[in-house]
């Protein structure tokens, strides 16, 4: 049903002669329009297709010389699922006849809205899956700040571009040009990897923060990761200890969450539409993607586990083998991710 309400607002090529000219544009309705139109009537042609919908049955808004067609409609997960939600689509530009079609896109769950796409595009998400908010909310202020440097001063709104970027670097975040033009909700949303561990208390956060520093080091900010416990959530406190050691205190707001949060919270599309699943121990592949799940070892061409460590001394041995193979399998991330 949905289907063929979507396929009826495809837009199809309309052609008419006025006064010997040829009078080229695309319209919604173009196939079941009246072809005794008359030249004034046909310009704002908004009118005609605003008559033409309602009286179809469709849920139809005048903004002017555009018009808002609101439908349900689904969008096709990575695995071929779909994900329910509402359709906005808006027909503009009526100079030209109409010629211009844009969709947004709407999927919710059980407490509010969960993501909106414009055009294919996410532009916004519950889910997280832009990176960290830190580094969001410091790119949009260093975009606004470019954006009132004509009327602030180029050189001023440098200065202030690069005080973000240092309380980012505090922060543990960085952020730069790359990304702050690149995965601000502006561009392509990023690719997306997913680090599965026992109890997300130790091996998982401390693989986290050690690819995002690898990912990093390489120049690749757009790559948003995220860490789960294939099991039941434990107590953070050893790795944490261990990466401020080392990296600083980027685990400290770190909370272990289950696989099981993230698989009811969007029925399993999260999990499945992550590009990358990094797990610990052989028996965590289990239920998951099995193109895009690999073990730690496997991206070094290595076999076996990351053991679970009893104690801080183990963890730091945990945390050294876990760098060992982030860095030595970079290359066979990217190829994963980028292909």
């Amino acid at each position: 049903m949905e289907d063929a309400l979507e396929e009826r607002l495809e837009l199809k090529q309309c052609e008419r002669v006025y006064s010997g000219h040829l009078i080229s544009s695309e319209c919604p309705i173009a196939d079941r329009c009246s072809k005794d139109v008359d030249e004034s009537e046909c310009v704002l042609c908004c009118d005609r297709i605003y008559s033409t919908l309602k009286d179809e049955g469709y849920f139809v808004i005048r903004s002017g010389r555009a018009n808002i067609v609101a439908i349900p409609s689904r969008m096709e997960s990575k695995i071929g699922e779909d994900v329910l939600g509402l359709k906005v689509i808006v027909f503009s530009d009526p100079d030209s006849g109409i010629s211009n079609r844009d969709e947004i896109f709407i999927a919710g769950f059980r407490f509010g809205i969960d993501d909106i796409l414009l055009n294919g595009y996410p532009v916004y998400t519950v889910h997280g899956d832009y990176g960290s908010d830190v580094r969001y909310c410091v790119g949009r202020l260093m975009v606004r700040i470019m954006a009132e440097s004509f009327r602030i001063g180029e050189e001023r709104a440098k200065e202030l571009a690069e005080q973000l970027k240092r309380i980012a670097e505090v922060l543990g975040e960085k952020v730069d040009e790359r990304y702050l033009f690149g995965n601000t909700y502006m561009g392509h949303p990023p690719k997306r990897i997913l680090i599965i561990s026992g109890e997300d208390a130790c091996r998982g956060p401390i693989a986290k923060v050690v690819l995002r520093r690898v990912l990093d080091e390489a120049g690749l900010y757009n790559v948003s990761i995220d860490s789960s416990a294939y099991d039941k959530p434990g107590i953070v406190k050893e790795a944490r200890d261990v990466v401020k050691e080392k990296y600083g205190d980027l685990l400290k707001d770190h909370v272990p969450k289950s696989i099981e949060d993230i698989k009811t919270r969007y029925g399993y599309r999260k999990i499945v539409d992550h590009d990358l699943i990094i797990v610990m121990e052989d028996e965590h592949r289990r239920g998951l993607p099995e193109k895009r799940t690999f073990t730690v070892k496997e991206l070094v061409g290595e076999k076996g586990s990351i053991r679970k460590p009893s104690s801080v001394v183990e963890c730091k041995d945990v945390a050294e083998e876990i760098e060992r193979c982030l860095r030595a399998g970079i290359d066979r991330i990217l190829e994963i991710l980028y292909g």
